[in-house]
């Protein structure tokens, strides 16, 4: 990992030390942020909330904010310093993916220190709302092994419509979790995932230069054990109209589906060929239909965007 990171490195990234730092964590919390002022004490607090029998670690990423965010992380990591460690991060090590900056680079680090058996995830700007939402998780992958990942319903907070509340469908996320329907489908919170961080993840070049980082962390260890939904709403994800997520629309977001997707089937191995282009095909539809394309208007834009050693199996997909 270390030397995976050290290309994209052009300013050495600090740590904000903190000696009696807990070394043997069961859970390790990555907490990426930037320019999250008005966020971020409360996502923060959440976690701190959390009532647990074990141990965890908090990892916080500053990606070099200009709003006053990074002090507030000092301000925590100086209270809280048996559990905070706080990497401070520089904008000239920023990944662009897509030709936008991106906190690829940032949560690639915050990863790379993780000492916990398993990692949840809370960006600076969500934030969780049941302090038994750990003890849960790690309760059940502790009880059944077979399952390599967790992750439950989640409010969504539309700042961008006034502080609008309302609560994720349950059928938008319970289904049979195959690799088809999870990335025909894919709607799991990033602020509700833990994952067991047994075995180490070798991250493939193309991690840094693909769209929707969350669906193509776990498909990389999809294979490790099966993905359980807990039917409880535990976090809160916020929408603020900004951000990287404005630019995954309509056509732009069936081209950066389409890159991931055939990366993903090469990383396979072409194992899972079939279900990688059923799942390309439905979101192909349902992109076409919001923005109002025909068809055949799809099947052209989709061969100009596959890889060439690739178009012929796309192809039969549309006979």
């Amino acid at each position: 990992m270390e030397l995976y990171l050290k290309k994209f490195e052009k300013k050495e990234v600090g740590e904000y030390a903190n000696q009696s730092f807990n070394n043997q964590p069961l859970v390790s919390i990555l907490v990426l942020t930037y320019n999250h002022f008005k966020y971020i004490k409360q996502c923060i607090d959440s976690i701190l909330e959390q009532k647990t029998n074990f141990s965890i670690e908090i990892l916080i990423g500053d990606d070099e904010s200009n709003d006053g965010t990074r002090e507030i992380c000092i301000d925590y990591s100086n209270r809280y310093p048996k559990i905070i460690r706080l990497f401070l991060h520089h904008r000239e090590n920023n990944i662009k993916i897509n030709g936008l900056n991106s906190g690829r680079y940032n949560y690639l680090y915050t990863f790379s220190k993780a000492k916990g058996k398993y990692i949840a995830n809370c960006e600076g700007d969500d934030y969780w709302t049941d302090p038994l939402k750990l003890q849960k998780q790690v309760d059940f992958l502790e009880g059944n092994l077979d399952y390599v990942c967790c992750f439950h319903l989640c409010e969504i907070l539309r700042e961008d419509l006034g502080g609008q509340i309302s609560k994720q469908p349950l059928d938008r996320i319970k289904y049979d979790y195959t690799i088809q329907n999870l990335l025909s489908y894919w709607n799991i919170p990033t602020a509700s995932i833990v994952f067991r961080h047994t075995e180490p993840i070798n991250f493939p070049s193309w991690f840094t230069n693909v769209a929707s980082g969350d669906i193509a962390l776990l498909m990389l260890i999809y294979e490790k054990g099966k993905f359980k939904l807990i039917e409880e709403y535990m976090s809160v994800y916020r929408i603020t109209g900004g951000g990287v997520s404005i630019s995954h629309s309509k056509f732009r977001m069936i081209h950066y589906r389409a890159v991931l997707y055939s990366h993903l089937n090469e990383y396979f191995n072409f194992k899972y060929e079939k279900e990688i282009y059923n799942a390309l095909y439905h979101i192909y539809i349902k992109y076409a239909v919001i923005g109002n394309v025909k068809k055949r208007k799809v099947k052209e834009r989709i061969l100009t965007i596959l890889k060439k050693k690739i178009i012929r199996r796309i192809k039969q997909i549309f006979k």
